[in-house]
């Protein structure tokens, strides 16, 4: 039965709470407090809803649709699909995932969310049994997603709506769960990273939108893909691959794969092979940006070892060069999360070990601005009416509405404890 809804929180939790998770000790930088009826298994990645059937069970290659599970599926949808929205206004509802210690020492996984046009700004969150990293959105029912572990077993269905697990979505024993996936516009089939986990070797795997069982697979055309989305309409996937170690791994970069014949249209390198590819993100006028942190068996505090931004034209020439400005070497580890302001010609990016959210210029890849007045910054999106950042940070896991230019958060924009303490932020209306 999928999990309950948790209580809504406001900035305004009692201190007497608070006051004891410090004792005990149970605030560390990157772990959030949070909803104290999550009871994962102890296995990260284990089902959310334990006892509702998993997705997944079809063979590769299996087809699906048609059958009487399907229609089932399909009808029961249907009848879950009454909200078209979250929010209250034009800013949206943030979504991201978080994750914090229990006071008997385990830990547990939510999924929060904010209302940006109520004030005060307040969380609402429900547990979860893994560590969320990236959603993905059914485009023909705006309340319903699909949140993905990273580097685990770890898959569920969400009604964002009621804020409730549907029910837990599997893999097989030989692969795990890379991070993101995307649904094709249609919502008739999902396309998800995942690696078969001795190797590394890059797998898109293929579900059906409603039944969400398995329908086939075929190369992400590298090693450790991490993040995907659909371009040119839906006709290209675009996916990050991050190359694996250093040593032995493979050339990081962007592939381009074609939909409909599942073949590599091109692979695009990063610049600088020292960098792995992590997110991606594509702009109104083509604009790709990747953001990068320092490989796997690389000294990520050794001098000229940093974290990357990487622009280049989707269908130009040449790698993903390198931007610059004089902060890239402060750009300690990841670069982590980005959004794209297509009105202005700018990207956002954060930098959680280096305190840093940067703004980039989508065309020359040159450095705007940047703030450092923000502790561990992680998750960055835009508004839905795209009037401005929302920013998650700290081990406190605050949540704040910014300004466009300036990165100052705005008047009665803060939330002193959102539980997002995830990797990313997603805003829906």
């Amino acid at each position: 039965m999928a999990s309950p809804p948790c209580e809504t929180s406001t900035a305004r939790a009692p201190m007497s709470r608070r006051a004891a998770l410090r004792v005990l000790g149970l605030a560390p930088a990157l772990w959030a407090a949070g909803c104290g009826r999550a009871k994962p298994s102890g296995k990260a990645g284990s089902g959310a809803a334990a006892q509702a059937p998993s997705a997944g069970a079809a063979p590769q290659g299996g087809a699906v649709a048609g059958t009487a599970e399907a229609a089932a599926a399909r009808a029961g949808a249907s009848a879950r699909a009454t909200a078209t929205r979250l929010g209250s206004g034009p800013r949206g509802v943030a979504l991201g995932a978080g994750q914090y210690k229990r006071p008997d020492g385990g830990t547990a996984f939510v999924l929060a969310a904010v209302d940006l046009d109520r004030h005060p700004l307040a969380a609402r969150r429900v547990a979860l049994s893994f560590f969320g990293h990236g959603l993905a959105f059914d485009p023909t029912r705006p309340t319903r997603a699909l949140l993905f572990e990273k580097h685990g077993p770890g898959c569920c269905e969400l009604d964002l709506a009621a804020l409730r697990v549907v029910r837990p979505v599997a893999t097989v024993p030989e692969r795990q769960f890379y991070g993101h996936g995307v649904f094709t516009a249609d919502g008739a089939t999902v396309l998800a990273t995942e690696t078969v986990t001795k190797t590394g070797k890059g797998v898109i795997v293929t579900r059906d939108g409603q039944t969400l069982e398995r329908t086939g697979t075929f190369p992400s055309y590298g090693l450790a893909p991490h993040d995907c989305l659909l371009v040119d309409g839906g006709r290209t996937l675009a996916v990050t691959n991050g190359g694996g170690p250093v040593s032995g791994g493979g050339r990081p970069g962007l592939a381009l794969i074609d939909v409909a014949t599942q073949r590599l249209m091109e692979s695009i390198p990063l610049a600088d092979a020292q960098a792995n590819a992590g997110h991606v993100a594509v702009s109104a006028a083509g604009d790709a940006v990747v953001v990068s942190a320092p490989r796997d068996g690389l000294d990520a505090h050794a001098k000229g070892v940093h974290g990357q931004v990487s622009v280049r034209q989707l269908h130009g020439k040449g790698p993903l060069r390198s931007a610059v400005g004089d902060i890239v070497p402060r750009l300690r580890g990841e670069v982590l999360s980005l959004a794209i302001d297509d009105a202005a010609g700018v990207v956002a990016a954060t930098n959680p070990s280096g305190g840093l959210v940067t703004l980039w210029d989508l065309t020359s890849g040159k450095l705007l601005s940047s703030v450092d007045r923000f502790a561990q910054p992680r998750g960055i999106a835009l508004t839905r009416d795209r009037s401005a950042y929302v920013l998650s940070w700290g081990a406190d896991t605050r949540l704040g509405v910014l300004d466009l230019h300036t990165l100052q958060p705005k008047p009665a924009g803060t939330l002193a404890r959102s539980w997002i303490s995830g990797s990313h932020l997603y805003v829906r209306a």
